[in-house]
């Protein structure tokens, strides 16, 4: 039996479903999408139609789990792309076409929901069966989206829906007297916050819950080798901390490393999964242009966000590990460098749609361990030119520096013996614009004082315009 035959007849398997020939078709194309080589997924040779139902099952089921578990920012989030952010960082699926794409978790959350209201409705098939974790947690998830679907209908305008705040940790006893994530949050930012390992260690915090004097040490910089859950969790809690109702700078809360989905596609398995917490630049000027395009009380006029690419190919990373006699995710971790910088875009002011590009690039010599060496600058510049590619078809680019120093960059201690590393450097400047954003460069003066450059290509540099930051 082909391939395609066996995976057809394992999805016709799945109990309390009914998936149609259109609806089966897109769900597997997501699921298992073409090979991209001949040793892929040999072992389908000896797959049977039972193994794939089983395999379905327990992906949808683990897809639909976190959607229950997390159903107070599915509702606040009004389901949609946006929470599927989330579930892309929680869920860790292992068939072909993993990791999925937010649009396709959408897809798959919308396939199935489909397939199982078909069959509900069926009064021919619809014979009872067994109570299996799928089953109850998709009827729940079922339950969630009509509940949107009621507000929506009601016309109701509350923002959502009538879950003005998540639910706090079990472990947490202080009664929260203010929505949390605060309302100024988007729906991004909440579903970066709201998933349950960042909650539970943050429940709470936002501006005015902030101690005066710190009773405990601030968190440290993340580093260039730590994990993107770690750097997640640092850029959450300096959001929580420091984003009031009127602030006017944004900060995207996850560390970005691919240009497009591809590249967590081609990492996923070789980072033993991390690659899914890591962001692409789509999703960060998408984010970024929402920000600075939206007509509320909340909109922004900077977003910041922390580059954290590496510059090595899967090859040599897959030999270096045969070399070492040791697993492929260790050897990424502890040898795949994250080259950390930080962007930021900002409008010239509110009445048009000009903006200006700033690029911390740490080098030396204020940053002695932080630049790239040689054999890796190349890669690190060809990144660089497709990310302001990117920008450029986007926003209207009317200035673009590339620099050097934060206003108030500390060495690190002595007694460590090493400098900040590029990660370190770049969440030091993210930290002091998100705290202070007046000590972001406004003049020309104070860009070339803190030995930024003017990025070259065709764009008119001697605009006489000067960006304002609103603390």
């Amino acid at each position: 039996m082909e391939e395609a035959e066996i995976i057809q007849a394992g999805i016709g398997l799945l109990e309390g479903f009914t998936f149609k020939p259109n609806l089966s078709r897109e769900l597997i194309n997501i699921l298992f999408p073409p090979r991209q080589t001949e040793n892929e997924d040999a072992a389908m040779e000896d797959t049977t139609a039972e193994s794939v139902r089983d395999a379905v099952g327990n992906c949808i089921a683990d897809l639909f789990d976190i959607c229950v578990r997390h159903h107070d920012v599915y509702l606040r989030c009004e389901g949609g792309e946006t929470f599927c952010y989330l579930v892309l960082a929680v869920w860790k699926p292992e068939v072909r076409g993993a990791p999925f794409s937010p649009a396709n978790i959408g897809r798959l959350i919308a396939l199935s929901v489909e397939a199982r209201r078909i069959h509900t409705s069926q009064s021919s098939t619809s014979r009872i069966i067994a109570a299996t974790k799928l089953i109850n947690n998709i009827d729940a998830t079922i339950k969630i989206i009509d509940k949107i679907s009621a507000n929506k209908a009601r016309g109701s305008r509350r923002r959502g829906n009538s879950v003005s705040s998540l639910y706090r940790p079990r472990y947490e006893k202080q009664e929260q007297t203010r929505p949390w994530p605060p309302l100024h949050f988007g729906p991004l930012d909440v579903a970066m916050v709201g998933m349950l390992d960042t909650r539970t260690e943050f429940f709470g915090l936002d501006w005015e819950s902030k101690p005066k004097k710190e009773k405990e040490p601030l968190p440290t910089y993340p580093g260039d080798q730590d994990l993107p859950d770690v750097i997640r969790k640092y850029l959450c809690w300096l959001s929580l901390r420091e984003t009031k109702p009127d602030s006017k700078v944004g900060l995207f809360l996850a560390p970005i490393a691919f240009h497009d989905h591809q590249g967590r596609k081609e990492w996923y398995w070789h980072t033993d999964k991390q690659s899914r917490l890591y962001a692409t630049t789509d999703e960060f000027l998408d984010y970024a242009e929402e920000q600075l395009t939206k007509e509320s009380k909340f909109f922004k006029n900077t977003v910041l966000g922390l580059l954290t690419p590496w510059f090595f190919d899967v090859e040599e990373v897959v030999t270096n590990a045969e070399k070492r006699q040791d697993s492929v995710p260790k050897v990424w971790q502890k040898t795949c460098f994250r080259a950390g910088m930080m962007i930021s875009l900002a409008r010239f002011n509110s009445r048009d749609n000009r903006y200006q590009l700033i690029l911390f690039k740490p080098t030396l010599p204020h940053y002695e361990r932080a630049a790239e060496p040689p054999d890796r600058q190349k890669k690190q510049d060809a990144w660089l030119e497709e990310l302001i590619g990117k920008i450029r078809a986007r926003f209207q680019i009317e200035e673009a520096w590339v620099g050097r120093k934060a206003k108030h960059h500390i060495k690190a201690p002595k007694k460590r013996k090493v400098a900040a590393d590029s990660v370190e450097s770049s969440c030091e400047f993210i930290t002091e614009v998100v705290e202070e954003p007046r000590t972001i460069p406004n003049t020309k003066k104070d860009f070339l004082d803190r030995a930024f450059e003017v990025l070259e290509w065709p764009v008119d540099v001697h605009a006489t315009n000067v960006m304002v930051i609103d603390g």
